[in-house]
């Protein structure tokens, strides 16, 4: 032997030299020295250990022989044999130790995922595994599994691979009529090169044979599959699948498929052959713990959805899109940038909008006067100004075929992305450049000031909010009004570059009054004390210039013609070059004012002792504003809010007042003012709503006291101040306010 035998056992142990078997005949030769180990005995050669009831030990021989302990219920202490990751159950084991063959009566043992169970197995001098009558299962229930797959014969190679005869399905005990003159059974956890088995059926296109095809682990992170399905009528299709991951890094996958569907046969008035193509990516990576990047595309032809994808999503599908994203920020200077490309198709018109790239960059608040590096005083006015950015960037494509045109509906989107002539035919756009670019910039600045004491009001505090935003957009399509040959006007788009800037400021102030009534008031739902209301004014002014006048360039007049009282006319169209830019100017004030009501209920304890909670009465709130450069309906409604508690209800009311007269014939509102409703100047009421909400939940039953009362069990009645009882902690004297050193200590519940 190349190692020692080490061995052990529990009740016994018994040497017998030069033993004989008691039925041997006399010429048969004696047995040797024999040890027998009785009770847990256990027996380790190397690696190879052996645990049973009882073993013997043949020393002459080098070789061993187990066997467990039958009872009433079974079998106790059975043979148990292991190698490794090998482990094999029987009910009797004989194994030489010096050539390392053995045999195993009634095995069982476990392959990864699967049990294996035999009559007999045969242990090689290379571990390889002969199995007689056995069972191959991935039931838990090996003794009685609910399926198998059970052969004469079985070879079991490396605890990987299983080699078998002619194998056969059972259902519990019930063979099936599938059978294979051979099989063989990969047992072994994890990926794995081999043939992918494939499904076959019928449909529209014939007999076919799907997911046929074969799977390759490239590497620990890399893992190939290829796939194609036949049919019968001439349609196929090669479906290759990439996967990769990288644990903390990345994880993704890349999935192309092509093929041709036919539909009929040839002769068939209704034949048809389609060529389909689907494109999808799917990433996640971290970058950085600053940085991720993601992808999630999909380029796939409405005839693959329909008539080769086997979800039930994508064959109901209307829309698709891809999207690939990166954002990165700088958390030190405030700063995110994120770029996105996205793309998005309805599937049946054929459009499709894409917006490559769409970049944005932010720059958090910053106050560029602030003082650093010194002791900070009183703040000075100029260390409250601050500005922050943001800027876009959006470069647009948007493709849109003529509906019911044969020729615009078979141009596909990304054949008209980078052949305009296509773009032209399928859209019938004959203006302007299929790519839209827009840049916008917004720099807002802004300040904050407390002004002490306001003319007439020296006591009044108000807080003063200046405020300046800055826009600015570049783009490379504008619009223009271009006069009819005939009669009218038609706004087609212009190519050329432009910049708009526009410019907004706004001055806001408020405060906070309070005003206390010493009113007291004892109702049926209790005491209450003192009333306050608490006033928050707010005013503001905001401007913005014309941009249709002088010395802005962002108002194109066309003169055209027109049919007026059956009359032609030449009348002037004023057009924004682009949509967004206001036609008029903004002088405007904007008011609010917020008011609470509150008191203070005040209730008593048996000691007579009085706890004032404060109670908010009523909430009212009015806004509105005025703007001075509108032509009409300067004045807009009035919008009030109102909140209460009635009870364990929260009512809410709100509402809209309106300062004008409603016309004749009740379409809309006219000009001029109506703010009397029987000599009172409310205005007109114009919209008005009223809610209530309230809560239930229950009360948890039982006496609450009961757990005070545990509580003092802590204490001995008279124990000395900060002593507790028997180790327990407790609060000391000083933690619960004792009134003295030697005054006697009462322990009060929630103290400490």
């Amino acid at each position: 032997l190349r190692e020692p035998v080490r061995f052990s056992a529990r009740d016994r142990l018994s040497f017998v030299f030069d033993s004989t078997a008691a039925s041997a005949p006399p010429s048969a030769a004696p047995l040797g020295d024999v040890a027998t180990l009785t009770g847990d005995a256990r027996i380790q050669y190397g690696k190879q250990v052996l645990e049973a009831h009882e073993v013997a030990l043949f020393i002459d021989r080098d070789e061993v022989r187990a066997r467990g302990l039958s009872v009433d219920t079974g079998m106790v202490g059975r043979p148990r044999f292991g190698e490794g990751d090998t482990q094999i159950t029987s009910t009797e084991i004989a194994y030489n130790l010096r050539t390392e063959r053995g045999r195993f009566i009634e095995a069982r043992t476990r392959l990864d995922d699967g049990f294996v169970r035999a009559r007999t197995v045969s242990i090689g001098q290379d571990s390889t595994l002969y199995a007689r009558r056995a069972v191959f299962t991935t039931c838990p229930c090996v003794d009685d599994p609910s399926y198998s797959l059970r052969a004469e014969r079985m070879k079991i190679v490396d605890g990987k691979r299983i080699f078998t005869g002619p194998i056969q399905l059972y259902l519990f005990n019930i063979p099936t009529p599938i059978a294979l003159p051979f099989g063989f059974l990969p047992a072994t956890e994890g990926r794995r090169t081999g043939p992918l088995a494939p499904t076959y059926g019928e449909d529209y296109r014939g007999f076919y044979l799907q997911n046929l095809g074969w799977y390759f682990p490239v590497s620990d992170y890399l893992d190939v599959q290829v796939t194609g399905s036949l049919w019968s009528r001439g349609s196929f299709e090669v479906r290759p699948r990439l996967r990769y991951a990288r644990r903390y890094r990345m994880t993704g996958s890349v999935e192309l498929a092509g093929g041709i569907n036919r539909t009929g046969e040839v002769e068939d008035p209704g034949y048809s052959s389609q060529r389909v193509v689907s494109v999808r990516w799917t990433h996640s990576q971290t970058v950085s713990p600053l940085t991720n990047f993601n992808a999630n595309v999909d380029l796939s032809s409405s005839g693959y959805l329909r008539g080769n994808s086997q979800t039930l999503i994508d064959r109901t599908r209307q829309e698709i899109g891809s999207t690939i994203t990166y954002a990165t920020r700088w958390p030190r200077s405030g700063r995110a940038l994120n770029a996105t490309l996205s793309q998005r198709q309805t599937l049946s018109t054929g459009a499709a909008t894409l917006r490559i790239p769409d970049l944005s960059f932010s720059q958090t608040e910053r106050r560029p006067f602030a003082r650093r590096g010194v002791a900070r005083g009183a703040p000075r006015w100029y260390e409250s100004v601050s500005y922050r950015y943001s800027g876009t960037l959006t470069n647009g494509f948007t493709f849109s075929p003529i509906a019911g045109d044969a020729a615009a509906q078979n141009v596909a989107w990304y054949e008209a992305l980078f052949r305009p002539s296509l773009y032209r035919l399928a859209t019938g756009n004959r203006f302007g450049t299929p790519f839209t670019l827009n840049v916008r910039h917004d720099v807002p600045l802004s300040a904050s000031f407390n002004v002490d004491g306001l003319p007439g009001l020296p006591g009044l505090r108000a807080n003063v909010v200046p405020s300046v935003q800055y826009v600015e957009q570049w783009v490379n399509q504008t619009q223009r009004a271009i006069a009819r040959d005939s009669v009218g006007v038609d706004v087609r788009p212009v190519t050329g570059f432009a910049a708009v800037r526009q410019v907004t400021a706004a001055l806001s102030a408020n405060t906070t009054v309070y005003g206390v009534f010493p009113v007291r008031a004892r109702t049926p739902l209790g005491r209450f004390d003192g009333l306050r209301h608490t006033v928050r004014p707010s005013v503001g002014v905001a401007f913005a210039p014309d941009y249709s006048a002088a010395p802005f360039t962002y108002i194109r007049e066309t003169r055209y013609r027109t049919r007026v009282n059956g009359q032609i006319v030449e009348q002037t169209a004023r057009t924004p070059i682009l949509p967004s830019i206001p036609t008029t100017g903004t002088a405007a004030l904007t008011f609010s004012l917020d008011n609470v009501f509150e008191t203070r209920r005040v209730r008593t304890d048996s000691t007579g002792e009085a706890t004032r909670t404060p109670l908010t009465l009523l909430t009212l709130s009015l806004n509105g504003n005025y703007n001075a450069a509108a032509d009409s309906f300067r004045l807009s409604p009035v919008s009030f809010s109102a909140r209460t508690q009635i009870g364990r209800v929260d009512v809410s009311a709100t509402g809209s007042v309106s300062p004008y007269r409603v016309r004749a014939d009740g379409r809309g509102e006219r000009p001029d003012y109506d703010v009397s409703l029987r000599g009172l100047p409310l205005g007109r009421l114009q919209r008005f709503s009223l809610s209530g909400a309230t809560n239930f939940s229950s009360r948890r039953r039982g006496d609450a006291r009961l757990s005070q009362r545990a509580a003092f069990d802590q204490y001995l009645p008279g124990q000395a101040a900060g002593v507790p009882l028997g180790g327990y902690p407790g609060p000391t004297a000083a933690a619960v306010g004792a009134p003295g050193a030697g005054a006697p200590f009462v322990p009060v519940i929630g103290a400490a």
